[in-house]
């Protein structure tokens, strides 16, 4: 064999490209089932986690777990033939390679360095007559020692391979974490969907009777869920699992509790025993009527001259007797308002969560705002009113003479209100006829003094 290739390097070279391309075919596919089972486990994997949490969410029964699983086999099995089995029978030989055209192809795809050279010596050996000439053994030769030094390793798809083990070591450390933090929320999920078929029965084995009234809560309280087993689970242990996070009931006497605290949304639970879980039992949030602003306006009697005030967010203010007190309530949750004033009650009108409510204050008095709605729920908002007495005007007066003219008087008077004056007048009674005259003083002032000159000839006296 030897002396055949010494006669003949063109079969010599030939070979020698043969043998390196079955090599590389070899590597190519072993690297192709490698890369084909590291992406089946990160699609399984990823399939698995969505899985556990639909099934726990949704509390997948019999026909969601089975087709979660079914849809599971039939992924991964597909991913596993057209991925690795295949591969792995063209790695072995049993199944029909590509052809070292092909071959060719990826090899100067990757390197266009050699483009086209290893197929042009399978090219000049068909082209070889039986006599062969001298040109086309150099030629063969030349295209050889061309690609003699070049790794056809290098056109491998290891980076593909490499790119993607991080990933799957990732999804395993997160599978790893999950388990030992949620143990209960992955074992249900597991038993969801791969013992789909056992669900169904499981759930008749166990009863549970909930002792409470009603599953209702306020929002924000407390609930205390006490339920009664219709077994006994001698020295194990009764669980309740909430939003895949699980408790054990405490027992009290023969029957069991759990407490929920501070509840702010509805919440769906399960009972779990021996790995089987009970019905799904809902708590329902009832919401509380709240008022979540008030306006108050007060209208000072007119006499007085004051402004309109407008007032937010008190609840006791101060005003003149006689005004008129205006409340503009904005509620959420509240189908009914009361207005509590003593024995007296009034219902509003609640639209578009607004509400108006007037009232003229002659006195002291404390008023409740109720919120009601439909769930039975109340709220209370009290608010204080307190009054200040509008007194009568005060007006002192002290007549002076400064002459010899007794009939020329003079006076000095002080006056004194609440809320000042809009004028001061002086009135002279002429046999049933009023006349008046306007004194000037300061409209600004709560008191102060004034003067005025008065002879007795103009009043008629």
């Amino acid at each position: 064999m030897a002396v055949e290739m010494m006669k003949n390097p063109a079969k010599s070279s030939e070979l020698t490209v043969e043998r390196r391309l079955n090599d590389f075919l070899k590597r190519f596919y072993l690297v192709r089932m490698l890369q084909g089972f590291v992406i089946t486990l990160i699609v399984s994997l990823v399939y698995i986690g969505i899985a556990l949490v639909l099934s726990n969410v949704l509390h997948a029964g019999p026909v969601m777990g089975g087709v979660l699983f079914w849809l599971f086999v039939a992924l991964s099995g597909w991913l596993l033939v057209v991925l690795v089995v295949l591969p792995g029978l063209r790695w072995l030989g049993l199944l029909r390679r590509m052809d070292y055209k092909e071959a060719s192809r990826i090899i100067t795809g990757t390197h266009g360095d050699i483009r086209d050279r290893i197929i042009n010596v399978y090219e000049l050996k068909k082209e070889l007559p039986e006599q062969y000439s001298d040109l086309y053994l150099e030629a063969i030769r030349q295209k050889t020692e061309e690609i003699r030094w070049f790794d056809f390793n290098k056109a491998l798809p290891i980076r593909d391979l490499v790119k993607n083990i991080p990933w799957l070591v990732a999804l395993i450390l997160v599978v790893i974490g999950s388990y030992a933090i949620f143990p209960r929320f992955v074992k249900s999920g597991i038993d969801a969907v791969v013992r789909y078929n056992q669900n169904e029965p499981a759930k008749v084995v166990y009863g549970y009777r909930i002792l409470n009234d009603s599953l209702k809560v306020v929002v924000g309280d407390d609930i205390t869920i006490e339920v009664e087993p219709s077994f006994d689970p001698g020295r194990e242990r009764i669980g309740i699992q909430i939003a895949g996070n699980y408790d054990a009931l405490v027992k009290e006497d023969e029957h069991y509790r759990h407490t929920i605290r501070e509840v702010n949304r509805n919440l769906d639970f399960r009972f779990v025993f021996n790995n089987q879980e009970s019905q799904v039992y809902r708590v329902e949030v009832l919401l509380r009527p709240e008022m979540v602003n008030q306006t108050v306006i007060v209208a000072p009697p007119t006499y007085t001259g004051l402004p309109h005030e407008t007032i937010e967010g008190q609840s006791s203010i101060e005003v003149i007797r006689g005004s008129v007190v205006t409340w503009q309530l904005l509620m959420n949750h509240t189908n009914k308002v009361t207005i509590v004033n003593g024995d007296n009650q009034q219902e509003l009108l609640v639209e578009d969560r607004k509400a108006v409510h007037s009232e003229k204050i002659s006195s002291d008095r404390e008023i409740k705002i109720i919120c009601k709605n439909d769930n039975g729920l109340t709220t209370s908002y009290p608010f204080y009113i307190t009054t200040k007495r509008d007194d009568y005007p005060y007006i002192r007066v002290t007549e002076n003479v400064y002459d010899d003219d007794d009939r020329q008087r003079y006076v000095e008077g002080f006056i004194q209100d609440d809320f000042g004056f809009s004028k001061l007048e002086r009135v002279i009674d002429r046999n049933g006829q009023e006349e008046i005259t306007e004194l000037e003083v300061s409209k600004d002032l709560l008191s102060q003094t004034f003067y005025h000159s008065l002879n007795l000839k103009d009043t008629g006296s």
